[in-house]
């Protein structure tokens, strides 16, 4: 479900490109299987990959859990106060925090 809402939010900013890393080996393989697997996590696969089409082009490749730190911070961040999280380019302390410490360990 997470996967088709990141589709259509990339398509809503009008994304012409777009790289999805994911850090479930087995979501990669099956959506860049395009569908030719009969079980219920592929066909929606295969539905989220028809929406792909959409895009000019796309990536979808595996990360490792801790480069998603991140992504893992905000996700949880909603679920557990079961909010939407709006904000621009004034990001939380919480956020600005992790882009530091990741950029720090990238080098």
């Amino acid at each position: 479900m997470a996967t088709e809402e990141w589709v259509i939010m990339a398509k809503s900013l009008n994304l012409k490109k777009v790289n999805f890393e994911f850090d479930n080996a087995s979501i990669v393989n099956k959506l860049n299987s395009n569908g030719r697997d009969l079980t219920f996590m592929a066909q929606c696969a295969k539905q989220i990959c028809t929406k792909l089409k959409s895009f000019e082009a796309t990536v979808i490749t595996w990360a490792p859990k801790s480069y998603n730190r991140l992504a893992d911070f905000i996700c949880n961040f909603v679920l557990n106060k079961n909010c939407i999280w709006n904000f621009d380019v004034n990001n939380p302390r919480e956020i600005q925090e992790i882009v530091i410490q990741e950029a720090i360990n990238e080098f």
